[in-house]
């Protein structure tokens, strides 16, 4: 058989395309010419005559040997990672981008590490039965620093609106309240009328003077002003929060703030 190149006696099989060649030069050029990378494919398929030889052997061989060397590497890249390292983020990217920043509906997301306690908490997501992507809201009593984290607010709904039914969504009161020993059975029965009062009270109580947001990193620490008959989506739109919204609320009415 003769070279494809030069058109003289073949010495040489591609192992790729089979391609006969004669010397090294007319092997690099047959590789120029037809794009071939000159390595065999370890996946092309063999009749059966082909699979009991010595080549075909080998050549599977030295298919699981590489499988089983890739699998090892990755292994040991994985346990050399942090702890808390995502696997799907890439830390050696060079755009300058922050991965661990993502943007909601116009809203800035900090992630937080995976397995911390709000990356844990954090349950929001898609509601496709009213077709929004629904918040997991912390609110925060700044007046008594009493913490309720409510899953599921409505985006659409007045802001206003989302905290009168943060009970009605099943929010937890993180505050707990610690009884003193030595009390009297009268007495904690009365204290216990009085929690169930201050209950009712609360779900019941007028609406705040103010709402309001503290800035993510940012030096600026004067509170971004929230307006209470707005949706919830526009107070959030082109604000930035970690992991989900923090909103705070008192009774005093906030006048001066900057923006």
């Amino acid at each position: 058989m003769t070279c494809s190149i030069c058109q003289q006696e073949s010495k040489y099989k591609c192992p790729a395309c089979s391609a006969r060649t004669c010397s090294l030069a007319c092997s690099k050029q047959h590789k120029v010419s037809e794009s071939c990378s000159g390595l065999p494919d370890p996946t092309k398929y063999l009749n059966r005559e082909a699979l009991f030889t010595d080549t075909s052997v080998n050549r599977d061989y030295r298919f699981l040997k590489r499988l089983e060397r890739d699998i090892v590497v990755r292994k040991q890249d994985g346990e050399s990672m942090p702890i808390f390292k995502r696997a799907r983020y890439n830390q050696n990217r060079k755009d300058g981008k922050d991965n661990n920043v993502m943007e909601r509906n116009g809203v800035k997301v900090h992630k937080v590490a995976q397995g911390m306690g709000r990356q844990k908490r954090n349950n929001s997501r898609w509601d496709p039965s009213i077709k929004q992507f629904c918040w997991t809201v912390e609110w925060v009593n700044a007046d008594t620093q009493e913490t309720m984290t409510v899953d599921k607010v409505n985006p659409v709904q007045s802001l206003l609106e989302c905290f009168e039914k943060r009970h009605d969504k099943g929010g937890k009161d993180e505050k707990k309240n610690i009884e003193k020993e030595g009390v009297s059975e009268e007495s904690q029965t009365e204290k216990k009328n009085d929690e169930h009062t201050e209950v009712t009270e609360e779900k019941k109580d007028p609406a705040p003077g103010s709402f309001y947001m503290k800035r993510v990193k940012s030096k600026n620490t004067s509170p971004i002003l929230l307006e209470p008959s707005k949706p919830l989506s526009e107070n959030l739109r082109d604000k930035s929060v970690v992991e989900y919204p923090t909103i705070y609320y008192t009774k005093e009415e906030i006048v001066r703030f900057r923006q």
